[in-house]
């Protein structure tokens, strides 16, 4: 019996060698965003103050492979917040299949040169299975647009977008 049970495991490891078996790669557990019209204050790399308008996005992995998003602004220092959404799991795979190749989120701290006055703040917050990164971006940097375009682009767009122009009109 253990005989059989080793060749069995000798098999199918044989198979996995041979299919070209990879470990997987690591998943998003937890995106926060925080985007502002002015410098965003923070404490050991999390944000702790945010003065003048805001825009706040949560995504949380689930269970069953979906996840939950939620936003929040504050707007003339009135608080909004957005509705619970829950993103089915394929999006969401799809979403992460897209941001984790992405090396703008990695990057701890980054500045896309606009004017002051003109410029956006924004801190990134991703939690995936093999760690914590915080990224800080002071206006939008190639890198970094390439992150914002594939939010844009997903079940979080909408949200991101209608605060875009809200923190852009109050710029003007």
């Amino acid at each position: 019996m253990r005989a059989n049970f080793f060749w069995l495991v000798v098999l199918l490891c044989g198979i996995a060698l041979v299919g070209g078996y990879q470990p997987g790669q690591p998943q998003i557990l937890s995106l926060r965003l925080l985007l502002a019209s002015r410098p965003i204050a923070l404490s050991q790399g999390k944000p702790v103050f945010v003065e003048g308008d805001c825009f706040r996005l949560a995504i949380f992995s689930q269970v069953d492979g979906s996840a939950q998003m939620s936003s929040s602004r504050r707007q003339d220092g009135v608080m909004t917040n957005g509705i619970l959404t829950i993103i089915p799991a394929q999006e969401w795979s799809a979403l992460q299949q897209v941001l984790l190749p992405l090396p703008g989120w990695r990057e701890k701290q980054c500045d896309g040169g606009e004017p002051e006055g003109q410029a956006l703040y924004t801190v990134l917050e991703i939690e995936t299975s093999e760690g914590n990164v915080v990224s800080r971006w002071r206006g939008l940097p190639r890198a970094q647009a390439e992150v914002a375009n594939a939010l844009l682009h997903s079940r979080a767009g909408p949200p991101l977008r209608q605060a875009l122009t809200q923190l852009q009109a109050d710029r003007e």
